[in-house]
């Protein structure tokens, strides 16, 4: 691991927040994200493809943060450095566990079903769908609004 990437608490964590232009990348499971996040992050699972999609949201002299597993920092920094990725400024030490042991505000991304994304979608005009799957997948059944 990177001598200058560094385990953060939550105070340094969020005091970084504030004082510099970072992002937060979330490299959980989609399935750990959804039932909490720091809002504002960004949310790539650490498995295959992991590079591919960080090349495609991120700049390589972007500033990170860094929630992860426990225990895969070390590989995950080591992945990123390998990418291009070295502005790299620190991990939440513990993981996201830690920022909702300490009480700390987050957000949830609640999962429903194409039906009832088609009855918002139908019944609230502010409602916007947006299908992020590829050309292939799109020729598949999907959505119709409008």
């Amino acid at each position: 691991m990177s001598a200058d990437v560094l385990a953060l608490g939550i105070k340094e964590f969020k005091e970084y927040l504030k004082k510099h232009n970072v992002y937060v990348l979330d490299t959980r499971l989609p399935d750990y994200f959804e039932n909490g996040f720091i809002t504002g992050s960004i949310n790539i699972p650490f498995k295959e493809n992991f590079k591919n999609w960080l090349s495609y949201l991120f700049e390589p002299t972007a500033e990170l943060l860094l929630i992860c597993k426990p225990n895969s920092e070390k590989e995950l920094i080591m992945q990123l450095n390998e990418a291009g990725y070295l502005n790299i400024k620190g991990y939440l030490k513990d993981g996201f566990s830690n920022w909702i042991n300490q009480h700390n505000s987050y957000d949830m991304i609640i999962s429903i079903s194409g039906e009832e994304v088609v009855l918002d979608a139908k019944h609230n005009k502010n409602a916007v769908v947006l299908d992020v799957r590829t050309a292939e997948d799109y020729k598949r059944p999907h959505i119709v609004t409008g």
